[in-house]
Formats: C-alpha cells, structure tokens, sequence
C-alpha cells in the first residue's frame, strides 16, 4: 500500500505499464487470450519472480486463471502468494471475478491449515496478491488470515488513460513497482517458512517499540472492541496501550502529560505511512467518563472543562472530547495521579495549525463548524464538552 504511492517507478517498470496500456485495451476474442497476453507480458516484463510459473493452477476441484507458488523444505506442498482471475470483458463472465479471486486464495488456505505442520502453520498469515482483471482495468488486492479473512482491494488501474492523464498513468506505474517487488519479497518469505520466528499470528502487525535506538519487544493481549488499539506488555510484564493511526499528534500528547492531561507516551513511530503509537495503560486505575454512573457523571464535567482550559492555555487543541475518550481515576485509587486525563490524541495539534480529518463520524454531534477539513478550534474542544451535557443525545 505504502508503495503503490510512494514509490519511484524504474524504467522497466514505466515500459512495462506502457505495454499494458497498449496489449489489454485489445479486443479478445475469448477470456483465454487475454489470460495469455497478460501472463506473457508479467513474464517478459520481470515482473513476476524468474522462474516462476504463472500458469493456472489447482485448487481441489478449482482451477485459477493463474497463479504463482513456491515450496520450502519441511512443508507440506506448496505456497500459493499471487492469484490472478480474468473477466475478456467486465459484462462477461459467470462469476464476480473479485469474489472469486477471494473464494481460491481461501480454498488454499483451508487446505494449508488442515495439512501443515503446527510449527509452520501457527507463524503464518499467508498472505497473498490477488489479481483481477476484468476487460481494460486492473484491480489489486491483498489477502491476509488471522482469526478471519482480510482481504482488501487497494488500487484500480484504468488501462484505457490517456497519456497525457499524468497522474493515472504514475499510478499505473508505480503499481508495477509495487506488484514486482512485493511478489519478490513473498517469494522469499515463503521459501523460508520453515524457519519463520515464533509470533502471534492473530496479530501481524509490529511487536516492537523503539525507544533510545533499542528495541524492546512486547506482546499483544487483546484488541479494544472495533478500535485499532490493543492491550499489549512489556518483556518485564510493564502493561502498555499499541495504536497504529494514520495521523498523530505527537508533540501535544507529550505537552498534555506535562500538564497532567494524558497517559506518558513511550514512543510514536511512522512505519510505512502508519503511527504505531506506544503509551502507558491506565486501565488499572481509570475507567472512562462514558463509564460512570449518571449521578457521578455530571459532577464530573467541570472538572473536564477546567482541564480541558488548561490544554488550551499551553497552545493546544484535542479535537474529539467525547466521554469515551476522557478517563476519570477510580475513587478507591489513592495516587497522586490526576483525576482526570485525555485520550485519543490522533486528530490534535497546535491550536490553528490543525484541521479535522476527512473520515469523521457525522452521528457524533459536534459544534456546526467542526467539519470535515476545517480548523479545530479551542471554541470546538468547549462545545464537545457541552454537548456531554446532554448524556442521552450522545453517540460514542
């Protein structure tokens, strides 16, 4: 994903994304020539591991439109890691391609999970690419197993682009450099499954934080329900909070904990266009404001608009003050901890350099201008607080 709009296309890449444009917006006669034309130029193009086979392949009683696998000592059969299914037309056909594309990958995968040996099976995903090409277009999507299926389509590449449409055509090329070198590297990660370290499979993501240039390990425990924030520890058994967020606001979650607003941050990371963000867990002796009783509740919400003043007054905005994202201390804690502290610090900032994101929840009631792209105000921050006010009206 990182590189299908990072990268820096090479020229073979760019000749190759040309050829395409030029073979596939062809007329077919049948589904079957255009699988061969397109196999033929992913060979000559390099763009498929040398000396892989690109042929169709079975899958039990299925058959692809093509795929590639490899093998790796001590395991059972092979590894299927790219799928490639052909609509001649997108109105031709029996079958939704995407869904079928889908329906062989996971095919593959059930039979590795029943015949595997545990040792290899417990350390995968098997991820793979998977392929769609329906007439002119092409559709990527990548394929994942944890507890269940992921599958996620990630780009369409229009063949039939004008070429001076100079931003489709860089995207068309920069999904050969991406589709080549990310083939390569499954290719390899495959022909070493016998060896994969041990690691949680339900959890592929980094189990690392870095702090003062060590790594320190820690390991997942579980996920907070429909959030992509996790319970995770420490080697030592320190407990902390794993986020991954595609924005951060780094350097005012470090302002707040100075003031007694918000858990420590350990560490913020940028790995490939995500935030992996490490902070201390309050679970222990915090519970959230949506969490408190309604005759305990309101007494609370002073409290917030006074601390919520005091992240103003050193500059700052949060953007999202909502109760489940305001931790009230325990009242049998007897700490010097603060008694109340803000999370969720994705969408904060310096007060006027920061603006709300594209993706908000429009069921959340807000303050009328705090829209998508707009300014977050100090005004905004006091408006949420108000609205918690209303405790029956809220959407969490």
């Amino acid at each position: 994903q990182h590189d299908l709009t990072h990268c820096t296309p090479t020229p073979a890449d760019i000749h190759c994304f040309a050829r395409l444009r030029f073979e596939l917006t062809k007329i077919f006669a049948n589904e079957a020539e255009r699988r061969v034309k397109l196999t033929d130029i992913l060979r000559e193009e390099n763009i498929i591991p040398p000396g892989a086979n690109l042929n169709p392949g079975a899958i039990g009683n299925y058959t692809t439109d093509g795929d590639l696998r490899t093998t790796a000592r001590g395991c059972y059969g092979d590894f299927l890691y790219f799928l490639k299914e052909i609509q001649n037309e997108i109105h031709t056909g029996n079958a939704e391609p995407y869904m079928e594309a889908i329906h062989y990958w996971w095919a593959h995968v059930r039979d590795q999970i029943e015949k595997q040996k545990p040792e290899v099976r417990d350390r995968l995903n098997y991820p793979a690419i998977l392929l769609v090409h329906p007439g002119s277009h092409l559709s990527v999507a990548v394929a994942a197993f944890t507890d269940v299926m992921n599958v996620e389509t990630l780009a369409t590449i229009p063949l039939h682009v004008h070429s001076t449409n100079v931003s489709e055509v860089l995207a068309g090329e920069r999904f050969i450099y991406a589709l080549r070198t990310t083939l390569q590297r499954l290719h390899d990660f495959y022909g070493a499954a016998n060896n994969l370290p041990p690691r949680q499979v339900e959890y592929p993501f980094r189990n690392y934080i870095v702090q003062n240039e060590a790594k320190l390990a820690f390991e997942y425990i579980r996920q907070v329900p429909d959030k992509r924030v996790f319970h995770a520890s420490l080697e030592d058994g320190t407990p902390l909070f794993i986020k991954f967020s595609r924005r951060y606001g780094e350097v005012t979650h470090h302002a707040a904990h100075d003031a007694g607003l918000a858990p420590r941050l350990l560490s913020v990371e940028n790995v490939h266009g995500w935030y992996v963000v490490a902070m201390e867990d309050l679970s222990k002796d915090y519970i959230t404001l949506a969490e408190i009783s309604d005759d305990f509740y309101l007494s609370l919400l002073p409290e917030v608009h006074e601390a919520v003043c005091k992240l103003h007054a050193r500059g700052h905005v949060h953007g999202d003050i909502r109760p489940v994202n305001i931790l009230v201390k325990k009242p049998d804690v007897e700490t010097a901890k603060p008694r109340i502290v803000f999370v969720d610090w994705d969408w904060s900032g310096e007060s006027g350099k920061v603006c709300y994101p594209h993706s908000m929840n429009p069921e959340i009631k807000r303050s009328e201008s705090a829209f998508a792209g707009a300014e977050i105000k100090p005004s905004h921050d006091l408006d949420m607080v108000s609205i918690c006010y209303n405790r029956d009206q809220l959407v969490l």
